[in-house]
C-alpha cells in the first residue's frame, strides 16, 4: 500500500532522523487508522508499507517518484502514527532483501546519521547530497542548512561515484538510495567553520 503524509506528519517526519540518503524506516505501534507494524517514508511525504511487498513492486515498477505520488491510495495523519523507533541499517538488515532479489547487493554500512557522533565542521571541508528530489525535504534552504540526522557525503566520495575514477560505482547501490529512479540533484553542502 502507498500513502502520502499529510502536511503536519512531513512536517514531523522532516525533524526525524534518516535511515538512508531521502528515507526513513520506522517502526510503528499499529493504531486503529493505520495497521502496519512497519514503514519506509521517501523524502518525508510518501509512505510505503512494509508489511505489504507489492508496495515496493509497484514502486519499483512505476516510472518515477511523480508518478509514484499520485498513486498514493490516501493520506496519513499525524495521529494516524505512533513511532516507536527509527530503523538504522545494518549488516543483518538490507533494505531490499525480502523484495527482490537484485536489489539484496546494495550497500549499508554500520554507522549513519543516527548513531554517528556530533562533530563541527573543518575549514574548507564539504559535502554532496544526492537525492531523487528537487525539493528535497531535508534540505531547509531559508536558513541554509540540513535537518539534523541528514545523510551526506564528502566531495570525494561523490566523485568516485560519477565516474571520476577507473571503477565507477552506481550512486544508488553505494548508499542505498530507496528507488531506483536515476540521480537528477546532487546538492552542494558548504557549511562555516565550526558548524555542527
Amino acid at each position: 500500500m502507498i500513502f502520502k503524509a499529510s502536511n503536519l506528519l512531513k512536517e514531523q517526519l522532516i525533524n526525524l532522523p534518516e535511515t538512508g540518503m531521502g528515507y526513513q524506516i520506522l517502526e510503528l505501534e499499529p493504531t486503529a487508522n493505520f495497521k502496519p507494524n512497519e514503514i519506509t517514508v521517501v523524502n518525508s511525504e510518501l509512505i510505503l508499507d512494509n508489511d505489504y511487498p507489492a508496495s515496493w513492486r509497484a514502486v519499483l515498477a512505476m516510472e518515477g517518484y511523480n508518478k509514484t505520488m499520485l498513486s498514493a491510495e490516501k493520506t496519513v495523519y499525524m495521529t494516524d502514527l505512533k513511532i516507536k523507533n527509527v530503523v538504522n541499517l545494518s549488516k543483518e538488515r538490507a533494505l531490499f532483501s525480502e523484495v527482490d532479489s537484485n536489489h539484496c547487493d546494495r550497500k549499508i554500512g554500520g554507522m549513519g546519521a543516527i548513531d554517528s557522533p556530533l562533530r563541527y565542521t573543518r575549514e574548507g571541508e564539504s559535502f554532496v547530497r544526492i537525492s531523487h528530489f528537487a525539493d528535497d525535504y531535508r534540505i531547509d534552504f531559508e536558513n541554509k542548512c540540513l535537518k539534523k540526522g541528514s545523510f551526506t557525503t564528502t566531495i570525494e566520495d561523490y566523485a568516485k561515484c560519477i565516474g571520476c575514477t577507473p571503477f565507477p560505482d552506481n550512486p544508488i547501490d553505494r548508499y542505498a538510495l530507496p528507488n531506483n529512479d536515476e540521480i537528477q540533484f546532487a546538492f552542494l553542502i558548504s557549511p562555516k567553520t565550526y558548524d555542527k
